[in-house]
């Protein structure tokens, strides 16, 4: 539904045929994490969804959003579960009519030129030097507010592999005192 908030009208576009649907664990209804409005396009960033799908500003017709780069978001792979998290990690537009979009299960990326619906594919990495640079001080503990646990979360880089090498090595001298000054003083 696209309303016109000049007109006040309303107008009802029809998803395309292949949109794929699907509810999660929780019931939450968000088939769409955000719409993006572009110069020529709307766009849906699908949320507990396989595809996002575009909507052309002055035809009206509508169409899945590059199905090619979707394959697979609906399959459970690699501690991705498309009932418990998001099919999209992230989506931007760069350009009036280019969208930047990554999926969850695997993290690819695509730059997608909407009106000749071109898409170029990466996986997007970091050189040694600036992982040094970003995570030479880090050990992974944190705590993310006063009311959570101070812990190490998985992670691409701080694997359960990389944390037993550390207790066997080890290389975590100085997080139990970070633990104890991050944990409140309540008598215990």
């Amino acid at each position: 539904m696209q309303w016109n908030h000049q007109t006040l009208k309303t107008q009802l576009y029809s998803m395309p045929k292949a949109f794929k649907l699907w509810t999660n664990n929780l019931n939450v209804p968000l088939t769409h994490l955000q719409l993006l409005n572009l110069k020529d396009y709307i766009v849906t960033v699908p949320g507990f969804a396989k595809y996002g799908v575009k909507v052309n500003k002055k035809t009206g017709a509508t169409s899945i959003l590059s199905p090619e780069f979707w394959e697979g978001a609906d399959q459970i792979a690699n501690g991705y579960h498309p009932k418990r998290v998001f099919s999209t990690m992230m989506a931007k537009q760069i350009a009036d009519n280019t969208l930047l979009i990554q999926r969850r299960f695997d993290g690819k990326v695509a730059i997608i030129q909407l009106e000749s619906n071109q898409i170029e594919t990466f996986y997007p990495t970091l050189s040694e030097e600036v992982y040094m640079q970003v995570f030479k001080s880090e050990d992974g503990f944190e705590q993310s507010d006063a009311y959570h646990v101070f812990c190490r979360k998985e992670s691409r880089y701080f694997t359960l592999q990389g944390f037993l090498d550390d207790i066997i090595h080890e290389q975590l001298e100085g997080v139990k005192e970070r633990q104890l000054k991050s944990c409140p003083d309540d008598g215990r």
